[in-house]
């Protein structure tokens, strides 16, 4: 299995902080998150003050394989079915250094993909962006109420 580690920065938007675009990410942990037609749970923590995240990335599959070698030699191959609510499970990892934006990414085949994860961090981004324009909006639009 060959693993990819990828850089990467993120360019958050002019009035966008670091905290607001974690907290973003840390408001849907653990939901599930369709992205290019697979199903990811996120996890995210800080450590050592950096961002740190799991994608797990569920697969179609309902049958495994496992592998070993008996007393003899001879490979012994086990099929396990999954039951029902399981899920097949493949993760990547991420790290952002939230003072300078950049960060590392790794995957693999069946994990999430970097475009997936690029597609994901832009919309969660857009979620921002878009309540930060609804609120100023409303900031400047708001002139009280004036009993006459």
């Amino acid at each position: 299995m060959k693993v990819k580690i990828l850089g990467f920065q993120l360019e958050l938007a002019k009035n966008i902080s670091v905290g607001e675009f974690y907290q973003q990410l840390e408001s849907i942990e653990e939901q599930e998150i369709l992205i290019h037609g697979k199903t990811h749970i996120l996890l995210t923590d800080i450590v050592k003050d950096y961002i740190c995240g799991v994608f797990l990335t569920y697969k179609t599959n309902k049958k495994s394989l496992a592998t070993q070698k008996d007393k003899s030699g001879e490979l012994i191959v086990n099929k396990a079915t999954l039951k029902p609510g399981e899920h097949g499970t493949e993760v990547s990892v991420f790290c952002v250094n939230p003072v300078t934006l950049k960060g590392l990414f790794y995957s693999y085949s069946g994990a999430a993909s970097p475009t997936g994860i690029q597609s994901f961090f832009r919309k969660q981004h857009g979620v921002i962006k878009r309540q930060k324009i609804k609120d100023y909006k409303n900031q400047l639009t708001d002139f009280g109420t004036k009993n006459i």
